[in-house]
């Protein structure tokens, strides 16, 4: 009690937290990455031209889903809509593009075998 060990606790505490999401945070990027790059790599039943198209269009959404995520979170200080859209915009930014952008890819399926799809 004389050293005041509770506030030590704390600070370890805070640290291992940081340290844990640090760690899930480039797991998660090093699956992206590897999602990104085996967008390019052609298997027997489609075209490398094909297969090309669709790891360029992976990429795409990757980057719209950076700059749209980034874009969101900083609608609190945008001069225009409501305030509480605008909150609900910068709190819920990254995962409305999750849902918009995963719509966008699945809308533009085809059923055309020689077309490499993700699912």
């Amino acid at each position: 009690a004389m050293a005041n060990a509770c506030n030590l606790i704390k600070k370890f505490t805070r640290f291992s937290g940081e340290t844990f999401a640090l760690l899930i945070a480039i797991l998660f990027l090093q699956q992206a990455i590897t999602g990104l790059v085996e967008e390019f790599q052609v298997d027997s039943a489609s075209s490398s031209f094909l297969s090309t198209v669709n790891g360029i269009f992976g990429l795409l959404l990757a980057f719209v889903y950076v700059w749209a995520s980034h874009t969101l979170s900083s609608a609190r200080s945008w001069r225009f809509g409501l305030s509480f859209i605008r909150a609900i915009l910068a709190d819920y930014g990254f995962a409305i593009m999750i849902v918009a952008l995963s719509a966008v890819s699945f809308a533009l399926k085809t059923d055309d075998p020689a077309v490499p799809q993700r699912m």
